[in-house]
């Protein structure tokens, strides 16, 4: 995701971008493998952190704090090449994981316009791959650890600006609606 972030900051001048709005559940299991995760939020609940519930982990949400943080092995400068120009974004429901998120974020923060269907994964609700061990039976599980909000709280689904799909038609045919859609959105935009 942070590479995510890194794209879109070159297709902004803009640097107080909202991202998403992270939360944990303050379990046990929160506590022992995210260790880092939970001393934050020991100094920042000043060591009375709330016990099973959901808190919030990130409290700055500006999206390129790590990016233009100079200590941060992420850091870009904010002397970098911006593009100029219109971006749009294809997307399906095949779009998945930090593609997705960096979906909703381009479409909540305003940076381009996005063609195709929802995404794969829902841009608010549990996420974060977190493998273990149970510790009796020695199975391997994943769990989602971190609940996400979008920025903007358009749903719980994230829709395309423009709603495009393949129909069996265009199939049979070799007709590429997105190429359409984006066309169109060209057109339109160079009339302006």
């Amino acid at each position: 995701m942070t590479l995510a972030t890194q794209l879109l900051y070159f297709l902004t001048n803009q640097d107080t971008l909202k991202g998403f709005n992270e939360f944990a559940y303050t379990s046990d299991i929160f506590k022992k493998y995210f260790q880092k995760e939970y001393q934050n939020l020991e100094k920042t609940y000043l060591n009375n952190v709330p016990q099973k519930k959901l808190v919030r982990t990130n409290l700055d949400n500006n999206l390129f704090s790590q990016i233009t943080d100079k200590n941060s092995k992420y850091y870009i400068p904010n002397t970098r090449p911006i593009f100029k120009g219109n971006v749009y974004i294809l997307s399906n429901y095949r779009t998945g994981s930090a593609a997705a998120m960096l979906t909703t974020l381009i479409q909540d923060n305003k940076i381009g316009t996005i063609i195709g269907t929802s995404v794969g994964n829902n841009p608010i609700g549990a996420t974060t791959y977190t493998p273990m061990e149970l510790p009796k039976t020695k199975s391997k599980i994943s769990i989602a650890t971190t609940y996400i909000v979008r920025p903007n709280e358009k749903g719980r689904i994230q829709i395309p600006d423009i709603w495009t799909e393949f129909s069996i038609n265009d199939l049979i045919n070799g007709i590429d609606p997105y190429l359409i859609s984006i066309q169109k959105q060209m057109s339109k935009n160079a009339s302006h």
